[in-house]
């Protein structure tokens, strides 16, 4: 098991967990005045701490009552310390969420230490694959929305009524699309990532030219705006790290290009208070480091796409957790007839379809 014994590691735990309780405060650097206000911590942030929040309720029923997912976002400040400087909450219905969760339709806000929208999520409902990401039903995505006023919010259309499967009508403020390829990256979990052009806005989401949007083409428009962001090969262990590195589309198997754009890790258990929280509940911590920039000031040009990787970076890292990290705990007491309990290992990725891998304990009571 990759419990893994670091020298300081319970006292930042105990900083992280003081943070994340703390009231937003701004100013972890030296803010460029042109930056819109709720952006300047990742404007100038180069890593963050996300936690999601542990809710008893959900962990005592083992999922059989799934609620909202809350999350802490902590920027790590030029002295060292992680401090609070986003929240994001889960929007969703009851029924739905209890009944197809991690699959249901949700919209995640991204609200700054003023409680002023930053950024708007939207997933939609999606089946489950049974053995691949074969088509649009089953291929996960998210649709990146950003006020277009000031203090505004970000998505400006209910969006509770979609009917199941299908992408959202409203293109207002819509910034961005991430999206599972088909089969998924086959061995290696991978999803895509592409800007929308808002000049003009467009006027229907299903007639996005995505070919053109995201693409491996370096002399196409769509090129800059592109991300491939690729996790571990197989296997994705329930008590390891989990790392996805972000590039340019096709650029993954160029060691010197891979993670340029910066890195998603999902930690992985250091100590028994991790191994207890990993057993019975679906609550993670993630950090994402950007790519390699100091903190100084970007000209226009680059602004959309530096800022915008960031912003789909850190859009993935959610869409992520929803994907593989939502299995309400790796420990189930009484799971199936004859069994005791189980503890899932690992899951297996293939083309999209996860493999739950569990060590069992059966009741031997019928054997002679």
């Amino acid at each position: 098991m990759c419990i893994r014994d670091r020298k300081g590691s319970k006292r930042k735990k105990a900083s992280l967990s003081a943070a994340a309780s703390m009231e937003m405060f701004s100013g972890a650097c030296e803010a460029d005045p042109n930056v819109p206000g709720g952006w300047n911590f990742l404007y100038a942030s180069r890593k963050f701490k996300v936690v999601q929040s542990l809710n008893f309720i959900e962990a005592a029923t083992q999922g059989c009552f799934e609620c909202a997912n809350f999350y802490d976002v902590l920027a790590k400040w030029d002295d060292g310390e992680y401090r609070k400087v986003y929240r994001a909450r889960e929007e969703s219905g009851c029924c739905t969420r209890c009944c197809c969760a991690p699959n249901h339709n949700f919209s995640l806000i991204l609200e700054d230490h003023a409680r002023q929208e930053v950024l708007g999520m939207f997933h939609p409902m999606k089946c489950a694959p049974c053995c691949c990401v074969c088509c649009n039903m089953c291929q996960h995505e998210m649709f990146i929305y950003a006020p277009t006023t000031p203090g505004g919010p970000a998505i400006t259309t209910p969006m509770d009524d979609r009917p199941c499967c299908s992408a959202p009508e409203d293109t207002t403020g819509l910034q961005a699309v991430i999206r599972q390829p088909v089969c998924g990256g086959v061995y290696r979990p991978t999803v895509q990532a592409f800007s929308v052009d808002q000049n003009p806005p467009p006027q229907n989401i299903e007639q996005l030219p995505e070919k053109e949007l995201w693409t491996e083409d370096p002399q196409a428009p769509g090129y800059n705006g592109s991300m491939e962001i690729v996790g571990p090969c197989l296997c994705i262990g329930s008590f390891c790290d989990a790392t996805f590195k972000a590039q340019a589309p096709g650029a993954h198997d160029d060691e010197n290009r891979r993670g340029e754009y910066g890195k998603i890790q999902r930690e992985g258990v250091e100590d028994a208070e991790d191994l207890a929280r990993e057993c019975c509940s679906d609550a993670d911590t993630y950090s994402i480091k950007f790519e390699k920039e100091g903190c100084t000031f970007w000209s226009e040009l680059d602004w959309n796409q530096k800022m915008w990787n960031k912003a789909k970076l850190l859009s993935a890292l959610f869409l992520l957790d929803y994907m593989f990290f939502e299995d309400e705990g790796a420990f189930e007491c009484c799971p199936e007839p004859g069994i005791i309990c189980r503890i899932k290992c690992c899951d297996l990725y293939c083309c999209g379809a996860l493999i739950p891998c569990y060590c069992t304990l059966h009741n031997n009571q019928g054997d002679d």
